[in-house]
């Protein structure tokens, strides 16, 4: 179920695949996977098999009952759509935490706020100059453990267009990490900028119905 479980799982499916190959190959060998949590409400128990249950768990039991209003003519939204909106929210977090190992997660949320760049735009110099410099307005005076952030841009001759990168400056060391054209043309800005809208919403009031 942890880390060191899942190691000795391997070393386990290795000695029997190279010592004892038949058992494999005809499904005679069986992984137990036990839950993480038993979780009770009430007279009710269950089992979770991992972290992402429990959070979805928590998740269904903290809407239960909820609903949020966007604005007093519209109608609320709960249930189902609620929880799918909050799951939405969610999943495009984890993905800019995945993201953080190219770019700086600071950098990454700034994105959420920002309007998306399309590839068209990459072409054009000034666009692009103009969608830095409203980030780096963004970040002025942003400073985490020391580190310095600054949005910068090279030209890209293959794709003939400008590429953005991020210099972060800490303890005197510069580093530059910069976005791929991969980036812009997967869509992952436009995952992004939906974290924003359902961050936007996350702000709203959530009222719950009595």
């Amino acid at each position: 179920a942890d880390v060191d479980g899942a190691h000795i799982r391997t070393l386990l499916l290795t000695f029997f695949y190279r010592q004892m190959p038949e058992i494999v190959e005809r499904g005679y060998i069986y992984i137990a996977q036990p839950p993480l949590y038993k979780v009770k409400k009430g007279k009710q128990e269950q089992y979770l098999k991992d972290e992402d249950a429990m959070l979805q768990y928590q998740t269904s039991l903290a809407l239960d009952g909820a609903s949020l209003h966007v604005n007093e003519s519209a109608p609320a939204i709960g249930g189902e759509h609620l929880e799918k909106l909050v799951n939405d929210y969610r999943k495009v977090q984890m993905l800019i935490t995945r993201l953080s190992r190219r770019a700086p997660e600071l950098v990454l949320n700034e994105l959420i706020y920002q309007p998306e760049l399309s590839l068209e735009a990459l072409t054009d110099e000034v666009q692009v100059k103009s969608w830095i410099a409203a980030i780096n307005q963004s970040l002025e005076g942003s400073n985490t453990n020391g580190a310095e952030y600054l949005l910068d841009y090279d030209f890209f001759e293959e794709r003939s267009c400008y590429l953005p990168k991020v210099k972060v400056r800490q303890h005197g060391i510069e580093r530059e990490f910069p976005i791929s054209y991969g980036f812009f043309a997967s869509g992952l800005l436009f995952c992004c900028l939906i974290a924003g809208w359902l961050h936007w919403l996350h702000l709203l009031t959530i009222r719950t119905v009595s």
